[in-house]
């Protein structure tokens, strides 16, 4: 999920340190899109306007967004009251290519990868009302001048079309 493409999935997992098993939140469904190639466009602080409905997991090409480069995702989630003593972890199941992860306007990190499972502590920045905004940059590595000798990115063997039909 390449060039025009982008899953996102995560969840939301919380263990309380007196409770034996983990209980798990999936933030699977309606969140909002932005393009992020403009530098200069916040989306961690930006109004909701000019935002668009994207349905995650999605890959934004088979979703119908045609885009190159970088999209903000948003999304708001209501938890129940967590003990003090919990700890909060934030996973993706899968992000092309780079991720960088803000929750209720506390970075929380960035990770590199091609659909890669990974964690991110979100215990420190965790409430009740939640607002969680990633930067997705699967950035274009055209094929007739990169690949195959000049990759800069491991995004497996299928270059920039895996996604695209036909």
């Amino acid at each position: 999920m390449i060039r025009y493409a982008l899953a996102l999935w995560c969840g939301l997992t919380a263990f309380a340190q007196a409770t034996a098993l983990p209980v798990t939140w999936s933030l699977a469904g309606d969140w909002r899109a932005h393009d992020a190639n403009d530098p200069a466009f916040d989306g961690v602080q930006a109004r909701d306007s000019g935002w668009s409905p994207l349905r995650v997991p999605a890959n934004w090409y088979v979703a119908g967004r045609d885009h190159q480069g970088a999209l903000w995702y948003r999304h708001a989630f209501t938890l129940p009251e967590l003990d003090d003593d919990t700890l909060a972890t934030l996973t993706f199941d899968g992000v092309d290519y780079f991720a960088d992860v803000t929750l209720n306007g506390q970075p929380l990190g960035r990770h590199e990868g091609y659909f890669q499972r990974f964690s991110l502590d979100a215990t420190d920045a965790l409430r009740r009302h939640n607002r969680l905004a990633v930067k997705v940059d699967s950035p274009f590595e055209d094929p007739k001048t990169i690949w195959p000798l000049h990759k800069n990115m491991v995004k497996g063997i299928l270059n920039q079309h895996d996604t695209r039909p036909g």
